[in-house]
């Protein structure tokens, strides 16, 4: 049994860590959102167009970490 409660432990531990850590990693996506697109500025053409893609289909994956990791 002790085993079990250690791994139980663990696992809420674990938990608390993810769940102290939500917020700032929000803030992080939100700051990197605004850094990349004044990075951007500097892209044309083609670069411009994959860049823009690339980090949409990132950003539309990351907003949704927060919330998952909340669960």
């Amino acid at each position: 049994m002790s085993t079990i409660e250690l791994v139980i432990g663990r696992q809420a531990t674990a938990a608390l860590t993810v769940a102290d850590a939500i917020s700032s990693f929000q803030e992080v996506l939100t700051t990197l959102g605004g850094d990349v697109e004044a990075g951007a500025a500097g892209f044309r053409g083609h670069a411009a167009t994959g860049l823009a893609e690339a980090l949409g289909a990132w950003f539309e994956v990351a907003v949704q970490l927060g919330p998952a990791l909340e669960k």
